[in-house]
């Protein structure tokens, strides 16, 4: 099983846009992250799953878009949620799954998964990057990435 972590696009600074939609730049980013993780990696979740925010929404839009595959809004993908709750979640969870949230949620995650504990960071999360993790027998590990 995989999981695809992406974090949101470049967004606009709340005094810009209250919302804090994407920049045209974060929008092309993530466009191009999406079009590279389809032709090259062969990403192809069953679902995205996003938090609330605008930033996020868009770019799940995009990637689901590019994938041709479903998004929706989903609780606990906040900046500050919990990360046990997606954690305990993907344990059971049978399909690839993108998840697409904010720092420092979507590294202490990948903390929790891979090491274990969710103050451990393993990778850089740069706007706009994904971060394959794959489970198998053994547990989680890092499939790859960040790709940018």
């Amino acid at each position: 099983m995989r999981v695809y972590l992406v974090r949101h696009g470049e967004a606009k600074s709340a005094e810009v846009d209250p919302e804090r939609g994407l920049t045209d730049g974060g929008v092309d980013r993530v466009r191009r992250v999406a079009k590279r993780g389809a032709a090259e990696l062969g990403v192809k979740p069953a679902q995205i799953f996003h938090s609330d925010k605008a930033r996020a929404r868009q770019t799940a839009e995009i990637w689901a878009e590019v994938l041709s595959v479903p998004h929706e809004e989903a609780e606990g993908l906040s900046p500050n949620d919990d990360p046990t709750r997606w954690a305990t979640r993907l344990e059971t969870e049978g399909d690839d799954v993108m998840l697409v949230g904010h720092l420092p949620h979507i590294e202490h995650l990948l903390g929790l998964l891979v090491m274990g504990n969710p103050d451990q960071t393993l990778v850089g999360f740069p706007a706009g990057a994904l971060v394959v993790v794959e489970r198998d027998d053994s547990g989680w590990s890092v499939g790859g990435g960040p790709y940018t």
